[in-house]
């Protein structure tokens, strides 16, 4: 399996979250672009790769975005709006009516069971039989075009795209790339969980370069400090590169904005409500141009630090804590 890192990890794993749990459905936009962006060669090129391969990934704890370009998937003839896009995660299925943005269906509870995904013996057909069956009277299952046709995209708990093995001959990478993700890493084993993925792989990227190090001659050293230095500029021209894009548009922002709040956006936290505003507009409106994707992600990570060395986060901690006995929600361990 390989992993790709998203260009902004947060306003992906926001629309996720929004998806799944409803409240924003223009986030769908969002993912369409980005899988008709990936999987073109299968949406232009009918039966040009079986997307199977992504299925497992769902039993692990990843979160799957099912897309019919062309079909519907599930049709409610009067039960509700037909869907060509589904989000599924655990035991959550939404489904949406991707031009209109209305919910189809929401299924809570939702458990895998008749389908083997472990083995390998799972098909996007059998999926999509489970979860019909869960749907009340009046919707009806996809033809073979349906789920024949139906592009499917993985993520992980930190909004990597995540790519089988099986894929790898039929995905380009310069596709995903312009889709906005960064090629990362090749990984062996399986997630585990989304809540255990980030933890397990920097735990194994420690134990990795701690070996590795081991028995390095001093060339190899001279490298990795080289190396890290030449991070250390990126980060910093990236920085920099953020706080001018987020001094042009809070100025922009100022002139345009109500007289009650003026004063208030020239502060870290209204720069932090600016440049949420600007990630949302580049998302919404220029999914596809990757040097306002990237200055937006900039400007982002530089108001969040601004506002955070701009507060005493151990003092309001203090604070919070002060005065409250914890001692009734407690266990004390030294009672026999």
């Amino acid at each position: 399996m390989r992993l790709y890192k998203p260009d902004n990890a947060t306003v992906l794993k926001g629309a996720l979250r929004n998806l799944l749990d409803g409240s924003k459905s223009t986030s769908i936009k969002h993912f369409i672009n980005k899988a008709e962006t990936i999987h073109q060669n299968f949406f232009d090129d009918y039966d040009a790769y079986d997307m199977d391969g992504f299925l497992p990934l769902y039993k692990y704890g990843a979160t799957l975005v099912l897309y019919n370009r062309d079909c519907h998937i599930f049709t409610g003839r009067g039960a509700g709006p037909d869907t060509d896009f589904i989000v599924a995660q655990g035991n959550n299925i939404v489904a949406y009516h991707s031009n209109s943005g209305r919910q189809s269906f929401n299924i809570n509870g939702f458990e895998l069971v008749g389908l083997d995904l472990i083995n390998g013996l799972s098909s996007i057909e059998g999926f999509l039989d489970v979860i019909w069956k869960y749907l009340p009277a009046g919707w009806h299952k996809p033809d073979n075009d349906g789920s024949q046709y139906t592009g499917i995209m993985a993520f992980d708990g930190d909004g990597n795209f995540l790519l089988p093995r099986e894929l790898y001959p039929y995905i380009y990478d310069g596709d995903i790339e312009s889709a906005g993700f960064s090629f990362w890493k090749d990984e062996d084993q399986i997630i585990d969980s989304v809540e255990n993925h980030a933890v397990n792989s920097n735990t194994q990227s420690v134990k990795t370069q701690t070996t590795e190090n081991k028995g390095k001659n001093t060339m190899t050293k001279i490298a990795n400090i080289v190396a890290a230095n030449k991070s250390a500029v990126v980060n910093a021209a990236k920085l920099e590169a953020g706080k001018i894009a987020l001094t042009q548009i809070t100025k922009v922002a100022a002139k345009k904005a109500p007289f009650m709040i003026k004063g208030y956006i020239d502060t870290p936290i209204g720069r932090v409500v600016i440049a949420n505003l600007l990630s949302v507009a580049v998302d919404q409106y220029a999914p596809s141009n990757q040097k306002a994707k990237a200055v937006a992600g900039a400007a982002m990570e530089a108001a969040m630090l601004e506002m955070v060395q701009s507060f005493n986060i151990a003092e309001m901690i203090d604070e919070m804590v002060k005065g409250i006995d914890i001692s009734t929600f407690t266990t004390n361990n030294e009672i026999e």
